[in-house]
């Protein structure tokens, strides 16, 4: 059995947005400022300036921080779920699905088919 660590977001910033970035400029990572420590002991996460932990009530499958630049929020979620392993692709998929299902006022509007390179999504 195996411990797996997801970490997803959301990032917006209308200045960003209508300004086209070059492909050839890179990112350069923010300094970590500060780190945090899981409350179950189950992952530590260094933090960039600005980010802070922003606890969902009834929440245990994972951890909730949030950033605030220009006045448009940042979300970004690290979620623990335990596999058996080796697991099927299509079964992985259905288990982020199913966390995603759960996050309060999530609610899907429109699901449909990608293709990613030649190859369909999930």
């Amino acid at each position: 059995m195996a411990l797996c660590g997801l970490l997803w977001g959301a990032w917006a910033s209308p200045a960003a947005a209508a300004t086209p970035q070059r492909a050839s400029k890179r990112m350069t990572p923010s300094p970590v400022v500060t780190t945090f420590d899981d409350t179950q002991g189950r992952f530590h996460l260094g933090l960039p300036a600005g980010w802070t932990f922003a606890p969902q009530p009834g929440d245990t499958g994972g951890m909730y921080f949030r950033r605030m630049q220009n006045k448009v929020p940042a979300n970004a979620v690290v979620r623990i779920m335990q596999f058996n392993l080796p697991i099927e692709l299509q079964a992985f998929a259905a288990r982020i699905a199913a966390a995603s299902d759960q996050e309060p006022g999530f609610h899907l509007l429109q699901s449909e088919p990608i293709l990613i390179g030649s190859v369909t999504g999930l």
